[in-house]
């Protein structure tokens, strides 16, 4: 089971500090000066396009997704069906078609310079600036976003937030979190995708900051691929993907808004997830996983509550909203 995947974090320095970090992260402080959206035109830059705003003078790049169709998953039963994958779990399929409107999405995890301009606290214990931040629980996550949105003039996304659940404000326009279809959508490059086996490469080490090691099928085994990663490692400092996109495999595991089941197979458009779950959805692997658990489609589970210090998040935010797509 993926949960079991987490038993290398060392829990026991963390629960008490995932305590704190929630209490002080549920009523974040507003700061009077207050930084307003620009309303600048769309910087196209090496085929990426996007925008950039400043919260206390630490950048937030959002780069734009073009909405499409894709097919979601892994399969590893039959090896001659298209999207086998030896290295996949059961939960990574059944593969089924996904049709998403467009979003934009952070260039890179939050970081903890951001997060602290938004929240007056540093949650992470790899202290970084410029690394994400980590150890946040997915309520953490929401709470942020609603903290980011009223800094910058956006109707708050979620409300009745409580450690595992949340309610949509209906016609809401601020930042949230992306659902796990818009996750692997956009780690595959999206309408430009070149089905690399992890997000960008074909080559974990070249993507991925994470503990050294890649799955290979062939040998039924680790095989080391890098150096081990002994912590959190700076933001955008690996090949992007050809989004523009950083980070979406390793260095940390990135909470989704969706509830964990099993796949449908029926098509689906703009999907939000189950209503009902226990568990919540993590994406992209981290600093301590092995290069499968980097590929696009490989799927973690924890508690809503979790806080380890390999958890952290990417921001989302919709078309018409924040920017004016020229």
């Amino acid at each position: 089971m993926n949960k079991l995947l987490r038993v290398l974090m060392v829990a026991s320095m963390l629960s008490a500090a995932c305590e704190a970090v929630s209490a002080r992260n549920h009523s974040p402080k507003r700061d009077n000066q207050e930084t307003k959206i620009s309303e600048s035109q769309l910087v196209t830059e090496s085929g990426v396009k996007y925008q950039t705003v400043k919260v206390k003078g630490v950048p937030l790049r959002m780069v734009w997704i073009e909405g499409g169709s894709f097919s979601m998953g892994k399969q590893s039963v039959d090896a001659k069906a298209p999207f086998y994958d030896a290295s996949a779990n059961s939960d990574e399929a059944p593969v089924h078609e996904v049709t998403l409107s467009g979003f934009y999405l952070g260039q890179t995890e939050v970081t903890q310079a951001l997060w602290q301009a938004v929240t007056d606290s540093n949650p992470s214990y790899h202290q970084c600036m410029d690394c994400p931040v980590e150890r946040v629980t997915w309520a953490d996550c929401l709470r942020f976003c609603n903290a980011l949105s009223h800094k910058l003039h956006l109707k708050p996304y979620y409300d009745n937030i409580t450690d595992t659940s949340a309610t949509i404000i209906a016609k809401a326009n601020g930042f949230r979190l992306p659902t796990e279809s818009q996750w692997e959508f956009a780690a595959r490059g999206g309408q430009l995708s070149r089905k690399n086996r992890y997000v960008g490469s074909d080559s974990v080490s070249k993507v991925a900051w994470y503990n050294g090691y890649s799955y290979d099928p062939a040998l039924q085994d680790r095989v080391q691929t890098g150096l081990p990663a002994t912590s959190t490692g700076k933001v955008a400092q690996l090949q992007p993907n050809e989004l523009g996109l950083y980070d979406m495999s390793g260095n940390v595991w990135e909470w989704v808004f969706d509830r964990y089941s099993h796949y449908p197979r029926l098509p689906l458009t703009d999907p939000m997830g189950p209503a009902y779950g226990s568990y919540h959805v993590l994406r992209g692997g981290s600093w301590l996983d092995d290069g499968r658990h980097c590929r696009p489609s490989f799927r973690v589970i924890n508690e809503a509550t979790d806080c380890y210090n390999v958890n952290g998040l990417r921001i989302v935010c919709p078309v018409g909203a924040m920017f004016q797509l020229k």
